[in-house]
Order: structure tokens, then C-alpha cells, then sequence
């Protein structure tokens, strides 16, 4: 696993950091299972960041796969679930977010920021 999930302390963010050598194909069922566990035990609103910063040469299958698993409907419209944001400088992972909001992936939408600070902040105003 390459990878880290935590819960934010006083806060209602779920933090994610990708390593370097995330493997899509095995990582991603893990930490849906991860989020979901967190996403059914809270009683409050939360927010998923997920930081890609290591990924900033995602390829076109990377994408594909991360668009068409790693945000399925039971984590896009959780309950508790109040956005879903992604830390990225890839203008291809910026368009690539926008075709997210579309019929073919669910309608999913998702924020995308180019830094940690501006995540959180983010975050904070869609818990507000």
C-alpha cells in the first residue's frame, strides 16, 4: 500500500496522500474500504481530500481507472458525504476532474485545488 488515510483532528476531513508508487489496480478497493468504514461510524458531515501531488504525470490510464473506481456511488453519495476534493497541478487531472460531472461516471463532482492550505480551506467551506 502506498498510501495514508486519516481523519483530521477537529475536523470532519478525511485526508488522503498518494505515494509515489500507488498502485491503482490494488490500492484503490483498500481505500475505499478505509473511507467507507469512516464515512458509516461518523454522525457528521465529512469531507474527503485526496492529494495527488505525486501523480503530476498521470498517465491517460490512471486516469481512467481512477475516474471509473475510485469514486463509486456509495462514496460519492454517502450520507455524510459533503464534497470530495483533489490536490493536483496536472491541468490534465483539472479536466479530467471536470469530465467527472458528467452521466458516464455518476455525476461526481469534485473540487480541485493546487495545494494543501487551499484544500482546507476548501474543505472548511463546504462543512460551513
Amino acid at each position: 500500500m502506498s498510501y495514508t488515510i486519516e481523519v483530521l483532528v477537529n475536523e470532519s476531513i478525511i485526508w488522503q496522500v498518494l505515494g509515489a508508487d500507488y498502485d491503482f489496480e490494488v490500492d484503490v478497493a483498500s481505500a475505499l474500504r478505509e473511507e467507507m468504514k469512516i464515512l458509516n461510524a461518523t454522525p457528521k458531515p465529512m469531507v474527503i481530500v485526496i492529494d495527488i501531488l505525486a501523480f503530476q504525470d498521470l498517465d491517460i490510464d490512471g486516469i481512467l481507472y481512477f475516474a471509473g473506481h475510485g469514486f463509486p456511488p456509495e462514496v460519492a453519495n454517502h450520507p455524510q458525504m459533503r464534497g470530495i476534493i483533489i490536490i493536483s497541478t496536472s491541468a490534465v487531472v483539472a479536466a479530467a476532474a471536470k469530465g467527472m460531472d458528467s452521466n458516464v461516471f455518476g455525476f461526481v463532482k469534485l473540487d480541485i485545488v493546487t495545494s494543501p492550505e487551499a484544500a482546507q480551506t476548501r474543505a472548511r467551506q463546504l462543512l460551513a
